[in-house]
């Protein structure tokens, strides 16, 4: 009922928000919760023009632990097959016509370092996102990947994970755009969008976004 609520205020004031895009936040964020058949994406006056927003920090004992040296393992077929299980069941809504944003996702650094096997997770996370038709953005507060004074990824992790890109992409900051320069390189794979950026010329990984 709020998300209706949420939709028919916005739409009922005119101008620009009669169509403008809407992102509805999936129940507690939580992918198996938002699948769950008692949660309904609202009605909506415009034509295609409703978002789903998720979260993905999945398991929490490796991906949101404080520390490296606490983390639980992660890495094994089981723990693959797990992450595609869950961004599979977005499915339910892309094939109905909605574009679904994975609003947060992260191994997030602990503090004493980066976690085992972190760029796999994100790699196989990010390979996930191009198969089933997903955006995501990289939860990176404070500001850690591609801010150079506090940036804890070793070179050789950042250069491979975000080789396909090509050109610059100006990234939203807390204290405003920064623009990062990557090398160009062929791209022999869809170009992802792992946080909240705008690549130039405009590519993102859904054409419903």
């Amino acid at each position: 009922q709020i998300n209706q609520t949420f939709v028919d205020t916005i739409r009922m004031t005119g101008g620009n928000n009669e169509t403008r895009f809407l992102l509805i936040a999936g129940f507690n964020t939580n992918i198996d919760q938002t699948c769950d058949e008692r949660f309904k994406m609202p009605a909506d006056s415009a034509e295609n023009k409703l978002l789903l927003s998720v979260h993905y920090y999945d398991p929490w004992s490796y991906a949101g632990a404080s520390t490296a040296a606490g983390a639980t393992l992660w890495g094994t077929k089981g723990d693959f097959e797990y992450m595609d299980q869950q961004l599979g069941k977005l499915t339910r809504f892309t094939q109905q016509g909605y574009g679904v944003v994975i609003g947060e996702y992260a191994a997030l650094p602990g503090s004493d370092g980066l976690k085992a096997n972190t760029l796999a997770y994100h790699k196989h996370f990010l390979d996930l996102c191009d198969y089933y038709d997903l955006t995501s953005c990289l939860w990176d507060c404070p500001v850690s990947v591609f801010y150079p004074t506090t940036n804890p990824w070793p070179a050789e992790y950042v250069t491979p994970l975000f080789q396909s890109y090509q050109g610059k992409l100006q990234i939203f900051m807390g204290d405003g755009i920064e623009e990062a320069d990557l090398e160009p390189t062929e791209a022999t794979e869809p170009v992802k969008v792992p946080f909240f950026c705008t690549p130039y010329p405009t590519t993102t990984t859904s054409s419903r976004v």
